[in-house]
């Protein structure tokens, strides 16, 4: 299994495992946090849970952590989370030392960089990125079929927090396996089984969604702020709860080399159909040798008609992160807030297979850019 050691504990998810990072390294109700404010907004709920005080920073053109910004948010902090955006190993060459100045725990958000190894002379070790930092946290759903579960390690200088008290809620992990089931049926390559699923959908008085991976239930539209805060927020009866057997058997049997392979694999496909593509523009223009992509993240001028067109065709392109947390003061991250409007994940996940890929290609090269 990924990240298994003797300082690594399993939770349900990636958001409770921070919630242990935060107890395990000490940190205490009113302490000062430096946090990135290009964020989801689930990695920000247990810090401010936890009653400590954020401070924001932004992000570089290349999703690195902005050394000025960081150098103004880490003052006077006790801690620092840093994101692995997309799967994408961070340049934390400048973090590290302004830390290590400091005196400040680094916490290293790698929930999407389960399967990623930075390149060398970037400041880690071989193996999994995080495993330098005073803690890091990854999530298992996020890059493969299961229905939970995230992993907390802690650095050399600590103790392994306490393992799991709570079992993981039962309903959650049920509903979860049958949505993952349904979405696999709906991106199937074969036509009849989508037509079929969406028959039965509609059989059952459901409205059948019109994407696949990462796409809400009701199709493209956007959802109010409320609803998708409702997804990201940090539920306390779940604090304690451990990874289910269902996800850790699922792990168990996972071919990993495989996975990251392929996902390797699609991406670099996809960044060859995209090149001669001006209206869809690569967030990340080089991947490093190392990095197994989450999704190939993206912008367009205008995400909404692009989710669209490839929603009428079966294919989800997810919305990265259109929730604004209001802890964050937007009006000092014009660069963040403009991603949060504007870029998109295209799947790349590892049963997307030759037929799957093809059909991605074909659906982006017919999408005029409006």
């Amino acid at each position: 299994m990924p990240v298994a050691g003797d300082n690594t504990t399993f939770w349900f998810s990636a958001r409770v495992a921070l919630g242990q990072a935060i107890q395990g390294l000490g940190l205490r109700r009113g302490d000062r946090v430096a946090l990135p404010a290009f964020a989801c907004g689930s990695e920000l709920e247990p810090f401010l849970l936890a009653g400590l005080q954020p401070q924001f920073f932004g992000v570089t053109d290349e999703l690195d952590p902005d050394p000025e910004s960081f150098d103004a948010a880490v003052e006077g902090a006790a801690a620092a989370l840093v994101t692995h955006y997309f799967g994408r190993p961070a340049d934390l060459s400048h973090v590290r030392a302004a830390c290590r100045q400091r005196g400040v725990r680094l916490i290293e958000d790698a929930a999407h960089a389960l399967y990623s190894e930075a390149e060398l002379g970037a400041g880690d070790e071989a193996g999994p990125l995080g495993w330098s930092a005073d803690a890091a946290v990854y999530s298992f759903p996020k890059l493969l079929p299961v229905p939970d579960g995230g992993a907390l390690v802690m650095g050399a200088e600590f103790d392994a927090v306490p393992a799991a008290r709570e079992p993981a809620p039962a309903d959650v992990v049920s509903r979860r396996l049958r949505r993952q089931v349904g979405l696999g049926l709906r991106s199937s390559s074969q036509p009849w089984l989508r037509a079929a699923v969406r028959f039965a959908l509609d059989r059952r008085g459901r409205r059948a969604p019109e994407g696949s991976e990462g796409e809400p239930e009701g199709g493209v539209e956007e959802e109010s702020q409320d609803e998708l805060y409702d997804l990201i927020r940090c539920r306390s009866e779940w604090s304690q709860c451990g990874m289910s057997r269902t996800s850790a058997r699922l792990l168990g049997s996972a071919d990993h080399a495989s996975v990251a392979r392929l996902r390797r694999e699609h991406a670099a496909h996809l960044a060859e159909v995209l090149s001669d593509r001006p209206a869809i523009r690569p967030a990340i223009p080089r991947w490093p040798r190392g990095a197994v992509p989450l999704f190939l993240p993206i912008t367009v001028d205008d995400p909404l008609s692009l989710r669209r067109h490839m929603a009428a065709r079966a294919i989800g392109v997810k919305h990265i992160w259109p929730y604004r947390h209001p802890a964050v003061p937007w009006e000092r991250f014009p660069r963040e807030a403009w991603l949060k409007q504007n870029l998109l994940g295209l799947p790349v996940h590892q049963s997307l297979g030759e037929h799957g890929r093809a059909r991605l290609g074909e659906a982006l090269r017919g999408w005029s850019g409006t």
